[in-house]
């Protein structure tokens, strides 16, 4: 791999360095390390991680899209889940794209309604984010599409922003008072307009692929917001 992406790197950071690293277990993780490394260039670095040592280290983390089912396994087989668990708890910012954005939602359900098959079989989520996420909530590989993200008062980077849904999930609604909705995306499958982007204290979801696109906007918020604000951080209540 190129050398911005290389471990070494974090090792070898000065203490107060920014780092923001990437769960690169699967997905699209390069795609966002590029994105970010251009963002942080000269103020700080993005990295793969891929072990609780790793992720330790990070001043903020990024969990990407992929297969939400083969990270569990992954995860709770080599004690990532567990430092994830930790990383939230210490009220550091984290972003969880399409399968990240799973992992991370309250309550997660099936397109029918029906409790996930995921949650049957792995017992729980994260639970970080007080939201109700529907899985494959568009069909499968076939059922991608692109879409124009709204936001509720047409604030930017969200409003116009050109989304990639690729097997994506939706949240269908929110269930804490705490959760502010960011974007929201009409599909000709629904009657209304289903929840993109979420954000709940140092957490952000958003349920489409921001590193697919040509247009850094939602990598550059997540900098700015959750690394430039300078606002004490904010524990996660987990589940």
């Amino acid at each position: 791999s190129s050398s911005f992406v290389a471990m070494s790197v974090v090792d070898e950071l000065d203490r107060d360095t920014v780092v923001v690293g990437v769960l690169a277990l699967q997905g699209a993780f390069v795609e966002h390390v590029k994105l970010l490394s251009t963002i942080l260039a000269g103020s700080g670095r993005a990295c793969e991680v891929r072990t609780p040592e790793q992720i330790k280290q990070c001043s903020a983390l990024v969990i990407p899209g992929g297969e939400s089912t083969t990270l569990c396994v992954v995860g709770q087989a080599d004690g990532v889940e567990a430092a994830l668990r930790e990383f939230l708890a210490a009220g550091k910012p984290v972003w969880g794209t399409c399968a990240g954005c799973i992992i991370l939602s309250k309550s997660l359900i099936e397109p029918d309604g029906t409790v996930s098959s995921q949650l049957k079989s792995f017992g729980r989520t994260l639970g970080a984010v007080e939201v109700e996420t529907i899985r494959n909530a568009f069909g499968r590989q076939l059922g991608s599409f692109e879409g124009t993200l709204r936001h509720p008062s047409g604030e930017q980077p969200w409003e116009g922003h050109h989304g990639v849904f690729i097997r994506a999930p939706a949240i269908k609604r929110v269930v804490g008072a705490q959760v502010k909705v960011l974007a929201t995306v009409q599909h000709p499958r629904f009657d209304e307009p289903l929840i993109a982007a979420v954000q709940q204290g140092n957490i952000l979801l958003t349920t489409f692929h921001p590193e697919l696109s040509d247009d850094p906007a939602i990598h550059r918020f997540f900098v700015e917001q959750f690394l430039d604000s300078g606002r004490p951080a904010k524990k996660a209540r987990l589940s």
